[in-house]
């Protein structure tokens, strides 16, 4: 019970008292509060939503070329995907050859998961470079 009349105290100190005294005390002078309204017009140009993350490479707002589908699309693959791929093999490829302890078998299992990462890696880089010669090649300059 004594709990709560304190919490009812200080409920009403807070709460109650508090606002009426800055009103009364802290506004201090007689004269009346000046309110400025001020209007601002701002436009906002509607873009078609962004694909895979391209933001918009011209002036106007307009979708995005398939060249800048392929582009983001093959940069994020290359950047991102295939080197996390290419970890995750490595690593899986070492713990199969501290496994061959238990059964040899796993050490030719781990050397071929080493082995066809850096493969598929390789053929991945070869695969992006012949997309930036294509690209380069075939897309006019401004």
């Amino acid at each position: 019970m004594l709990v709560r009349k304190k919490f009812l105290f200080i409920y009403l100190i807070f709460i109650l008292i508090i606002p009426i005294y800055n009103f009364y005390v802290l506004s201090g002078s007689d004269e009346t509060a000046k309110v400025e309204i001020s209007f601002v017009t701002y436009t906002a140009a509607v873009c078609p939503p962004s694909i895979l993350g391209i933001p918009s490479s011209r002036a106007s707002c307009t979708f995005p070329s398939i060249v800048d589908i392929i582009a983001t699309t093959s940069n994020f693959i290359i950047s991102e995907l295939a080197p996390l791929t290419l970890v995750i093999l490595i690593i899986i490829g070492g713990f199969l050859y501290i496994l061959m302890v238990f059964q040899p078998s796993f050490l030719e299992l781990g050397h071929k998961y080493i082995q066809w990462g850096i493969y598929g890696y390789v053929i991945l880089l070869l695969i992006f470079s012949i997309l930036v010669f294509i690209q380069t090649t075939f897309t006019p300059s401004p």
